[in-house]
């Protein structure tokens, strides 16, 4: 029994060391960046990467605005900002858009059904 704990927990050890593996960055001859978990070839210049993510600032749109309301709020805004945008972007196309040709119509003396 206690062989089957020592194993259990050299396998976890085992575990938890390939997680912490580093992460190495370089760039090739042609310019292309590699990453990768083993190191490359020798002579090449590489970095190691730190993997540790760490969290990000939080987007200004939802920045301090928890309740229903506030969110509700922000939501409106940003579909009245896209309706404006989409108004003025249908108000652009029709400026540009080709005029279609004005009907003329001619009227000959003489032909039949005109002056009757």
């Amino acid at each position: 029994m206690v062989f089957v704990r020592l194993a259990f927990l050299l396998g976890i050890f085992f575990i938890c060391e390939t997680a912490a593996a580093q992460v190495y960055r370089w760039v090739d001859e042609k310019g292309t960046v590699h990453y990768s978990n083993t190191a490359p070839q020798a002579g090449v210049k590489a970095t190691v990467v730190d993997i540790d993510a760490k969290a990000g600032p939080p987007a200004p749109d939802s920045q301090d605005c928890y309740t229903v309301r506030c969110q509700g709020e922000r939501l409106e805004q940003r579909l009245a900002r896209r309706e404006e945008a989409e108004a003025l972007y249908a108000a652009q196309r029709a400026a540009t858009a080709p005029r279609p040709p004005t009907s003329v119509m001619v009227v000959v003396k003489g032909s039949p059904g005109v002056g009757r």
